[in-house]
Parts: C-alpha cells; sequence; structure tokens
C-alpha cells in the first residue's frame, strides 16, 4: 500500500525521506516515532531493576560483615569465659591451701596454737566450697563463687602465712580482671545481637545472648555476714 505524501502525518509518526543522492524519487515513508518516556529512564542510567538490584547486593553484604563481626564476638566471649572460669580455678586451689593451713595452726601469727572448733568449722566450709565452685555448672558459678567470697571474708587474715597472703592476692585479682574483660566481650555482643535488622533477619542464629558474670570481687573480712 503506497503512502499518501499530502496528508498530516498521525502523532507518533514523523517523516523519514530518502537522500537525494539515490535519485529514485520514491515517496517519503513513515515510520514510528520513539516514545520519549518509554526511554528517557534507560538514557540516563536510572533503569528501576538496576536500583533493586544494587539494593539486594547493598544488604547480602551488610548482613554478611554483621554476621561475621558476630560470630567473631561470639568467639572472643568464649576465649574469655575460658579465661575467667580458669583464674577462678586457680582461686579455689589457694583457697584450699588456705584452708588446710587453717586446720594445720600454721598461720603466721597462729603457728604454734591449737585450732579451735570455730577455725576448724571455717576451714571446712571453705574446702567444701571451694569444691563446689570448681564442679558447678556454669548457670550457678556465680553463685558458688559469691558464696566462696563470703566465707572467706569471715576468716581471719591473720591466720594465713605471708605466701599464701601474697598468692590468694594475686589469684583474686586476676579473677577481677578476667571478670572485666569477660563482661566487655559480653556487652559488646549483646550491644550488636540486639539491634533490630540482626534480630530480624536472625543473624545471630536462635542462641540467647550471652549473660554477664557478677560476683562479688573482694569483700572486706568481718563485713559479709
Amino acid at each position: 500500500m503506497t503512502s499518501d505524501p499530502h496528508r498530516d502525518p498521525d502523532p507518533g509518526e514523523t517523516w523519514h525521506e530518502r537522500s537525494p543522492a539515490t535519485g529514485t524519487g520514491e515517496l517519503p515513508i513513515l515510520s514510528p516515532r520513539p516514545d520519549p518516556q518509554t526511554h528517557r529512564g534507560y538514557a540516563h542510567g536510572t533503569d528501576p531493576r538496576r536500583w533493586r538490584i544494587l539494593a539486594v547486593l547493598l544488604v547480602a553484604g551488610w548482613a554478611y560483615h554483621t554476621a561475621h563481626r558476630l560470630d567473631r564476638l561470639n568467639v572472643r566471649v568464649d576465649l574469655a569465659r575460658q579465661a575467667l572460669e580458669s583464674n577462678l580455678d586457680r582461686r579455689a586451689v589457694v583457697v584450699r591451701a588456705v584452708s588446710a593451713e587453717m586446720i594445720a595452726g600454721d598461720g603466721a601469727a597462729n603457728s604454734r596454737t591449737s585450732v579451735d572448733d570455730g577455725v576448724a568449722a571455717q576451714a571446712r566450709e571453705l574446702a567444701t566450697l571451694a569444691d563446689r565452685a570448681e564442679r558447678a555448672a556454669p548457670a550457678a558459678r556465680e553463685d558458688a563463687e559469691n558464696a566462696l567470697s563470703a566465707a572467706l571474708a569471715r576468716t581471719d587474715p591473720n591466720r594465713r602465712s605471708a605466701a599464701l597472703v601474697v598468692e590468694l592476692a594475686d589469684a583474686e585479682t586476676r579473677v577481677m580482671m578476667a571478670r572485666r574483660f569477660y563482661n566487655d566481650a559480653v556487652r559488646d555482643t549483646r550491644a550488636l545481637a540486639q539491634r533490630r535488622p540482626v534480630r530480624w533477619l536472625r543473624l545471630g542464629g536462635h542462641a540467647a545472648p550471652p549473660e554477664y558474670f557478677e560476683i562479688i570481687e573482694r569483700v572486706t573480712p568481718g563485713q559479709a555476714d
């Protein structure tokens, strides 16, 4: 069908003439005009699909980085907990040595005096509580250590030899430092694990966040009753 050269072009159509160099004398033909609304976004690089893909990649990258960081913090908590329990066990060993010295009457100020029933009872209590603290489950370790600290504070420090005084002070200092390192690790882990995006995406899995370890670090002798 031959196009009418004298009719007005329809909307969406434009005139395209052949080059005069051809000399064919053919009539101009009509071709559809490109819709500027259709190609406007692609021309400027604003394809909505491209933005959606970019957003998904950003979220996936953030989730991977956060999950990896949370895993490192959990490892830090586990290592700090092991160090804390190791120092608590060492303190229990020193407390048993104090107990044995009290029963033997070999304290610095009482090396030649007999041991009365009250002191012997305190010594046996110390040994029992030290054993109980070492064997306590993680959830019950706080209460066991607090009971041991309170019992130790009720004893007379003058019945301890100078060597045990120094060793016990060192053990308690190490416990204090290990507990603070552990609680710092717990604080950082909980702060990250309790963020809303982390909880929504379950980046920490279904495990409960670690708990703080709170014990009596030092008790003044005679003030634990």
